[in-house]
């Protein structure tokens, strides 16, 4: 985990480079000591976590671009928050001040966590850790669809995911028309180029427009476009890309798979080596 410590004290600042040089998950990428270069120096570093001092200097009269008129110094904290969490790479934050009694304002104001500058660096490495599994736990999530509705059906559950976890999405659409040799050869297809290029094109402008969608609020998205049997490449993609979950509904049908879901939702279920979530459709055509 990359970590920026933002503190004005350079005998704070130092304690905690020694403490996480100790310990290979963690490293310290930048330090800030004033608010006002803080922002700039996060963006440049895109750090996974800010180690921020409640107290910084600057935090009395700083404002920040791209949020509301902060005047009360707990209203700029907050600010400053938002400012943060708002970046497209979703620092957390964990606030650190000698003052433990400031606890819930922190995390009123929107800190990931609070740990108090007296308590002992395992508290501070106990919260490092229990963020850094939140952050690792989905990296990139893979969402086959077929372009039906009820294939959609995962679509909320996928941005809800993914707005939680900071994770990427990777939607996923298998393009199988019959192959040209049926019959004895049918295990080992080959497929006709002329007959792939129409619904591959198809695939990829449905596949962007979803990805836009997405990136609007701030998600990360990337589209993929496999040939081959439907269950076999997202098993393979899934195992390629290194996906953390797969995400898919039951039962959305395509026009050439007639059962899109549902029997390849059990396929995957067979087969895959990673975490499945299946949303049953029922309402969709």
């Amino acid at each position: 985990m990359r970590v920026l410590v933002a503190d004005d004290q350079a005998a704070v600042r130092s304690a905690l480079r020694r403490l996480l040089k100790e310990e290979p998950e963690f490293s310290v990428v930048d330090e800030a000591v004033k608010v006002e270069d803080l922002l700039a120096q996060v963006r440049v570093a895109q750090p996974d976590l800010v180690l921020l001092d409640w107290e910084l200097p600057g935090l009395f009269v700083a404002s920040f671009s791209g949020t509301r008129s902060c005047g009360a110094v707990e209203q700029t904290r907050r600010c400053l928050l938002e400012a943060l969490h708002a970046l497209h790479f979703h620092p957390k934050v964990i606030a650190l001040s000698g003052r433990p009694g400031v606890r819930q304002a922190a995390l009123d104001a929107g800190a990931d966590a609070f740990v108090s500058k007296g308590e002992p660096p395992e508290r501070l490495l106990a919260a490092l850790r229990a963020i850094s599994k939140e952050v690792d736990m989905y990296r990139t999530l893979l969402v086959p669809l077929d372009g039906s509705k009820r294939a959609e059906a995962i679509l909320p559950h996928a941005k809800e995911l993914a707005q939680r976890t900071e994770a990427q999405v990777l939607f996923l659409r298998v393009v199988a028309p019959a192959p040209i040799v049926p019959g004895a050869e049918a295990n080992h297809p080959t497929w006709d180029p002329l007959v792939l290029e129409r619904p591959t094109r198809e695939a990829e402008d449905y596949l962007t427009a979803l990805k836009g969608e997405f990136c609007e609020r701030g998600i990360k998205a990337q589209i993929c476009i496999a040939h081959g049997d439907v269950v076999e490449m997202i098993i393979s993609i899934a195992e390629r890309e290194n996906v953390d979950l797969i995400a898919m509904a039951s039962h959305g049908r395509s026009g050439l798979a007639r059962a899109f879901y549902g029997s390849v939702a059990a396929g995957v279920l067979q087969q895959v080596d990673r975490p499945l979530l299946i949303i049953r459709s029922r309402n969709h055509k």
